[in-house]
C-alpha cells in the first residue's frame, strides 16, 4: 500500500514539475489569411474612439423673419367654402314616374 502510494506522488510530482508546455495547439494560433491581398477584410482597429462633444458653435443665429409663404393656400379655389358646390349640377326634380 505505501508502495503504491509513493508511485502515485512520484508520478505527480514528476507531471508537476515536467518541462512546461509553452507552445499553443495550432487551432489556437492565429493562421495568415490565405485569401489575396484584394479579398482580405480591412483591419479595423477594435478599441473605440475616445469621446468628443459635438461642436456648437456658441455664437447665435441671426434673427430671421419666420418664412410666410406669399402664394394662398388654394390658388385653384380662392374663395371660401359655401356648402355644397354640386347642389346646381343635380337634375331638376320632376314627378315621380315610378319609371327606372
Amino acid at each position: 500500500m505505501k508502495v503504491a502510494f509513493l508511485l502515485l506522488l512520484g508520478i505527480c510530482v514528476a507531471w508537476a514539475g515536467g518541462p512546461q508546455r509553452r507552445d499553443v495547439p495550432s487551432f489556437q494560433k492565429p493562421h495568415p489569411d490565405p485569401r489575396p491581398p484584394s479579398f482580405q477584410k480591412p483591419h479595423v482597429d477594435p478599441t473605440p474612439p475616445p469621446f468628443q462633444r459635438p461642436h456648437v458653435d456658441p455664437t447665435p443665429p441671426p434673427f430671421q423673419r419666420p418664412h410666410v409663404d406669399p402664394t394662398p393656400p388654394f390658388p385653384h379655389n380662392p374663395q371660401p367654402y359655401r356648402g355644397r358646390r354640386d347642389v346646381h349640377m343635380r337634375p331638376a326634380a320632376g314627378p315621380d314616374t315610378g319609371a327606372v
